[in-house]
């Protein structure tokens, strides 16, 4: 099935470029990775976002530094998804790069980067989150607070 999809990957649609990645990513083959590493370069951001989407749900942690890439996109939804993906597939790697994009102009990306880095669990997150905790958006101020939860319980959990 990830062959047949994987044709659609050069489609001069952007849009049916998009689905096939996102189609590809529902599979969740890990040999499909290789495939799906050149869209992150597509000229479309959809396909971009579909693509990150993607490496992220089949948990492609060898695609880490591909998707960090992302996190300097000039679009916003790319970015977004970036750091989404980087939270869920734990990448820890990838504290260093989420802790500036926490700087991010746009508040969906700050939102989902405080998220990510809670997923992460990375101690190093503590100090840039607590900066975090007078900002103006309450959504943010809140996930801060989850955020900080789960690091904190996570650095507890691998003290005992």
């Amino acid at each position: 099935a990830v062959f047949h999809l994987a044709q659609h990957l050069d489609d001069t649609d952007p849009q049916i470029r998009a689905l096939a990645c996102g189609a590809i990513g529902e599979l969740g083959d890990p040999a499909s990775v290789d495939k799906l590493l050149p869209m992150l370069a597509d000229g479309v951001p959809q396909v971009r976002v579909a693509a990150t989407w993607a490496l992220g749900n089949i948990r492609a942690h060898g695609a880490i530094n591909s998707i960090l890439v992302g996190l300097r996109d000039a679009e916003e939804q790319v970015r977004l998804e970036s750091a989404k993906a980087l939270g869920v597939l734990g990448a820890s790697e990838a504290v260093s790069d989420l802790i500036i994009a926490l700087g991010d102009k746009s508040v969906l990306v700050r939102r989902e980067v405080v998220a990510s880095l809670g997923r992460i669990g990375h101690t190093s997150a503590l100090e840039p989150l607590k900066q975090l905790l007078q900002d103006p958006d309450s959504d943010i101020r809140t996930r801060v607070d989850t955020a900080i939860q789960e690091i904190l319980l996570r650095s507890q959990d691998a003290d005992e």
